[in-house]
């Protein structure tokens, strides 16, 4: 075989390899060019997902906190903000105990920064949620807020513990719808002890009164039929004093029973002279 010949079928396996080496390589790209559609779809379904949950968070009526394991705050939602006064970057960051009263974190427990006594994260810690429990939030400008608090551990892939979730409803309103109930109460039982304190007098009192005048009136009868005349003042003046008690608690009792709400204003001329004197009449027995 002469040169010629050899260096034709060395120039055809260089453009076999080359071929090969070409084909390779777009069946290599086309691979690479799969897998890389494939990892963007990946991303693309990542953030999706994660704006998803983003927009739920945000969207929450009530106030969410993540606490990280060392008590730092690590994330909030708008509520939170709201409900607190705080932005988002003065709360991230922080101590929960920003927020939280401190005898609901207590001390440390091994080491996390949380609470390991007390009714707040503690018992999140201990039994792995809490539901429901009535706690108070403490806003940027001092303001107390009751809130119904629940908690639970957020763990990772791998078991432990990535931080605790809380959320927390405002209840203030409810505690003030309590309160004004309470206070209802009280003032309806002490309508109700006034008014049997005056349905008592009114016994304890006309009964005696309807006595003494009774006995002033026979007094004054049989002073007048034997002329003893020198009694019948005295006797006046108490038969007149007892029936003015009288009819001032029977007035009261009167007035016990009227429903302002219900009467109908009235309008009477009055002159002084009649009154006045019936006014003094009292003193000038005493």
């Amino acid at each position: 075989m002469n040169d010629t010949a050899l260096w034709a079928r060395r120039l055809e396996r260089e453009r076999r390899a080359r071929k090969e080496a070409e084909t390779l390589l777009e069946s290599k790209s086309h691979e690479l060019y799969l897998a890389n559609k494939a990892l963007q779809k990946s991303y693309d379904a990542i953030a999706a997902a994660k704006n998803y949950t983003e927009n739920i968070l945000r969207s929450l009526m009530n106030a969410l906190i993540v606490v990280a394991p060392d008590g730092t705050i690590q994330a909030v939602n708008v509520a939170a903000c709201s409900l607190l006064g705080y932005s988002e970057a003065e709360l991230v960051g922080w101590p929960i105990t920003k927020i939280l009263a401190a005898s609901d974190i207590a001390g440390p427990d091994e080491g996390t920064g949380l609470a390991d006594e007390g009714t707040g994260l503690a018992n999140v810690m201990r039994h792995g949620a809490l539901h429901s429990v009535e706690k108070v939030y403490w806003t940027k400008d001092g303001r107390a807020i009751p809130v119904l608090f629940s908690g639970s551990i957020m763990y990772d892939d791998t078991g432990g513990m990535q931080g605790i979730v809380c959320i927390a409803q405002d209840i203030t309103e409810r505690k003030q719808t309590e309160e004004l109930r309470r206070q209802k109460e009280a003032a309806e039982e002490a309508n109700r002890a006034k008014s049997s304190f005056l349905a008592n007098m009114s016994h304890e009192l006309r009964t005696p009164l309807n006595a003494i005048i009774g006995y002033s009136e026979m007094l004054r009868e049989e002073a007048t039929d034997q002329e003893q005349s020198g009694m019948l003042p005295d006797l006046e003046k108490i038969c007149t004093a007892g029936k003015h008690l009288l009819a001032l608690i029977n007035d009261i009792l009167i007035f016990r029973k009227l429903r302002p709400a219900r009467q109908n204003s009235c309008w009477r001329r009055l002159t002084s002279r009649g009154l006045l004197p019936r006014s003094l009449l009292p003193l000038s027995h005493s």
